[in-house]
C-alpha cells in the first residue's frame, strides 16, 4: 500500500529588522524562543519558535543586517487540520480543507499581532512524499541498505547525521535508519518512518508488527516551482495542490536516478540470469563483473569507475551495460545472503 502527498510546506513573510526583534520579544516572554544561529560577522541571526507546535506550525525568525528579515511558518498540514499529531497522514489539498487550513493559520498570525495573512506569505518550500507500508519491519532495513549502494546524483552529496547531532538520540542507529542526498536547493531522504514515531514516542500501535519507508523530497522555492512547472501569478492555493499532483512523478524521477530500475534478487540468482540470457560475450563479461564489483564496492558508483577502467568504457557503454540490466528485469544492486528475502520489487514499481 502507497500513500501520496505533502507531508510539510513552509511559508514565508518579509519584516524589517525590528518587526522581528518585536516578535522574538514577545515570544522569549512565552519561553517559546531559542536562537539557534549567530554570525557575528554578519550580524544575521536566526530564532526558532515551538509556540504553535501542538497545531502542526513550527516559527522561524530571520533577522538579517543586508539581506532578508522576515518570518516562516513551517506547516504540517495533517496535523494541523486534525488538530492532533498526526503520525503518518499527508495532505492532499481541496478546496475545502485548503480553506480550513489558512483559516487556522491566520488565527495564529493575528495571535503573533501580524497584519498580514496566509495568502500573503509565499511558499518556500515543500516536501511531496509517499509512505510505503510493508508487511515486514525488516523490509525497510532492506530496501535503506540498497539506497546506500546506490548512485549519488551530480551536484548532491550523501549527508548523514554527525555525533554532535541535537536533532537525534544516537547519530549511529538514526544513520542505519536512514538516507539522505542534499543539493543546495533540494534533498532526497529515505527513512523507516516506525522507527522516527519510536524515537519520539508517538508510533501507534497498529504499526508497531509493520515497516513504513518514507521517501521524501525536500524542495526550495526555486526548484520546487521548476518542478511543477508553475506559471506565474500560482496562488498558494493551485502550488499546493500541483505539487500534491505531481509528487508521484517528482519522487518517481529521484528514485530512477539514485536506483535505476529493476528488482534486486540474490547475487547468485543473478549471476545465473546473466549467464542464461542470450547476449554477447561481451557483454555478459562485463555485466558478470559489474555485478561482483557493486556487490564488493560500498557503493554503485565506485563499482562503475571499476567497470570503466577495467575494460576503458566510454559513458555510452557503461549505460548500455546498466540498460542491459534494466531489459532483464534486474538491479546490479543484490541482496545479501543472509537476507531473509529471495527478491524485493524495484521501489518505482510502486509509485507507478
Amino acid at each position: 500500500m502507497v500513500e501520496i502527498g505533502i507531508h510539510t510546506f513552509s511559508l514565508f513573510h518579509k519584516l524589517s529588522y525590528s518587526d522581528v526583534q518585536n516578535l522574538i520579544e514577545m515570544l522569549q516572554e512565552q519561553g517559546h524562543c531559542r536562537k539557534i544561529k549567530d554570525d557575528v560577522a554578519s550580524g544575521n541571526r536566526s530564532y526558532f519558535s515551538d509556540y504553535f507546535s501542538q497545531s502542526g506550525v513550527l516559527i522561524y525568525l530571520y533577522q538579517h543586517l543586508n539581506g532578508r528579515s522576515g518570518i516562516s511558518l513551517r506547516v504540517t498540514p495533517c496535523t494541523a487540520l486534525e488538530g492532533k499529531y498526526a503520525a503518518t497522514s499527508l495532505y492532499q489539498p481541496t478546496k475545502k480543507n485548503y480553506r480550513k487550513l489558512t483559516g487556522i493559520l491566520d488565527r495564529m498570525l493575528d495571535e503573533l499581532e501580524l497584519d498580514f495573512t496566509s495568502e500573503d506569505m509565499s511558499i518556500s518550500r515543500a516536501d511531496p512524499c509517499a509512505n510505503l507500508q510493508l508487511d515486514e519491519s525488516d523490509l525497510v532495513a532492506e530496501y535503506l541498505r540498497i539506497f546506500r549502494k546506490a548512485h549519488v546524483i551530480r551536484h548532491y552529496k550523501v549527508v548523514t547525521y554527525q555525533k554532535s547531532a541535537k536533532s537525534v538520540k544516537n547519530a549511529k542507529e538514526a544513520n542505519q535508519h536512514s538516507y539522505r542526498q542534499q543539493s543546495r536547493r533540494a534533498s532526497f531522504t529515505a527513512y523507516d518512518k516506525r522507527y522516527v514515531l519510536q524515537q519520539l514516542e508517538r508510533c501507534p500501535s497498529d504499526l508497531t508488527d509493520k515497516g513504513i519507508l518514507r521517501i521524501e523530497a525536500e524542495l526550495q522555492r526555486e526548484a520546487l516551482l521548476k518542478r511543477i512547472k508553475a506559471k506565474k501569478g500560482w496562488s498558494n492555493e493551485k502550488i499546493l495542490k500541483e505539487i500534491a499532483k505531481k509528487s508521484s512523478r517528482i519522487l518517481s524521477k529521484y528514485l530512477c536516478q539514485i536506483l535505476g530500475a529493476g528488482d534486486y534478487i540474490r547475487y547468485q540468482d543473478a549471476v545465473a540470469l546473466i549467464e542464461s540470457a542470450k547476449m554477447k560475450k561481451k557483454m555478459r563479461e562485463r555485466m558478470l563483473y559489474l555485478l561482483r564489483k557493486t556487490s564488493d564496492s560500498n557503493n554503485l558508483d565506485r563499482a562503475l569507475d571499476k567497470l570503466r577502467k577495467k575494460y576503458d568504457l566510454k559513458e555510452s557503454q557503461i549505460n548500455r551495460v546498466l540498460k542491459k540490466f534494466q531489459k532483464l528485469g534486474i538491479s546490479p544492486i543484490t541482496l545479501q545472503n543472509r537476507s531473509e528475502s529471495n527478491a524485493l520489487p524495484s521501489i518505482l514499481s510502486a509509485l507507478d
